[in-house]
């Protein structure tokens, strides 16, 4: 079961304490930057070791938004444990090159994480690799 942390017309953060799972689903083509960033900090007091992001239905970030989630967010989750993260997106280039920016912060990190474009896949390899 899992607890919803955050929701808005604009993303959903929940938390699954079974699978030590923290999962942001972005529900919107635009997400103000001001969202973008809220949505983010509801996640910094939280403590988890697997995280799944579907971002099919996200807009483009801003290079400042990415820059900010790269050096604050990325950063904290595996100072603070975070091990496995998938990801879901959009089969288009631009998501593309957005998390392959964050990919490479990822890796420096040590979290292992696997980019998709199909959500059952990717809560698959998740549960299949994720370290509790």
């Amino acid at each position: 079961m899992k607890e919803i942390i955050r929701e808005n017309k604009f993303s959903e953060v929940s938390y699954s304490k079974e699978h030590d799972l923290l999962e942001v689903v972005w529900k919107s083509k635009i997400v103000p930057s001001e969202e973008y960033r809220a949505t983010w900090e509801a996640t910094r007091k939280l403590v988890f070791k697997n995280f799944l992001s579907d971002g099919r239905q996200q807009g483009l970030v801003s290079p400042d938004d990415r820059k900010w989630f790269q050096s604050t967010i990325v950063k904290e989750a595996a100072d603070k444990g975070l091990t496995t993260a998938a990801v879901v997106i959009a089969d288009n280039p631009f998501k593309k090159y957005y998390m392959n920016m964050i990919f490479k912060v990822v890796k420096v990190s040590g979290v292992k994480m696997k980019i998709f474009t199909d959500y059952n896949k990717a809560k698959k390899w998740l549960l299949e690799n994720k370290n509790s």
